[in-house]
């Protein structure tokens, strides 16, 4: 799908290559599993304080059930990025955001949500977007005041949705741990540079944030509006201004997935249709007894 909008991608081992090429448009880290080394971390760090763009996508906290505790190393698994992310005025929370208003299938863990901000570039003309175990994204109070952030996706719920600190499938509200909707788990960011950085050809840095990766995997990239929504933001990151393309043979409509929400619509249509057709038939025969 990048390829269709003229977008090379090419994989970076920052372990070995110790360096970002300086052609990178666009850095995207994609759902790392372990922590990144000191080394890693200070590439990072040092490529978006000169300007560069990047896309952060984090991966879901890990989840267990009560008689299973997680071990050191699950707690460790799937980093915030918060190194690197702090720096930026961003904290990505060791939590699960549910939605129990507008879902997908069975699992209000995979909030589905049309609920975006105002950015023409990223979100305008969007339909549905749905993503699987997000994580909840503050704002730090404390941070440069250069830097200006805007949430991109977040629950729409203000009763139903929150960030459920619980990480033992025991769903259930907590107002001393847990944040009520609507949740953001996606920001971007961008810091303008000012003249004196400028010139010395530091470019402005654009950065996204999203806590989840599986938005944009094979098994749910051609649902809903994730596709477009993906491409939005490569392009935006890249300053790329033209009208992104999907190509349609890169969509497949096997089946009607509805949300939880258009289901439920559907069925109290469903439940409403037959009331409709006795009281229109009704109408009917009494205009027709009436006129006789």
């Amino acid at each position: 799908m990048l390829s269709d909008n003229n977008i090379t991608s090419k994989t970076l081992m920052l372990g070995i290559s110790q360096s970002i090429p300086a052609d990178c448009d666009v850095l995207i880290i994609a759902g790392p599993k372990n922590a990144l080394t000191l080394s890693e971390e200070t590439l990072i760090s040092d490529y978006l304080t000169k300007g560069g763009d990047a896309l952060f996508l984090i991966e879901h906290t890990v989840i267990t059930s009560p008689d299973k505790p997680l071990s050191k190393d699950q707690l460790n698994q799937n980093p915030s990025l918060n190194a690197i992310l702090n720096q930026w005025g961003l904290d990505v929370q060791s939590d699960i955001v549910v939605d129990f208003t507008n879902h997908i299938g069975d699992d209000v863990g995979s909030p589905a949500t049309k609920n975006y901000g105002r950015h023409k570039a990223l979100t305008e003309g969007l339909d549905y977007t749905f993503y699987v175990r997000p994580r909840s994204i503050r704002v730090l109070p404390q941070r440069r005041a250069s830097i200006k952030h805007a949430v991109i996706v977040s629950t729409a719920s203000t009763e139903n949705s929150w960030a459920e600190t619980n990480r033992t499938l025991d769903i259930q509200f907590d107002p001393n741990t847990d944040t009520t909707g609507p949740v953001p788990f996606a920001y971007v960011v961008i810091e303008e540079k000012n003249a004196a950085q400028q010139a010395n050809k530091l470019s402005d840095t654009r950065l996204i944030v999203f806590t989840d990766t599986d938005f944009l995997s094979n098994v749910y990239i051609n649902q809903y509006s994730n596709a477009q929504m993906g491409v939005n933001l490569v392009n935006w990151l890249a300053e790329l201004d033209y009208k992104t393309f999907i190509s349609a043979k890169e969509i497949k409509v096997e089946r009607l997935n509805l949300t939880s929400k258009q289901t439920r619509q559907v069925m109290v249509i469903l439940f409403l249709l037959p009331f409709i057709f006795v009281i229109a038939g009704l109408v009917v025969w009494l205009r027709t007894k009436v006129n006789r």
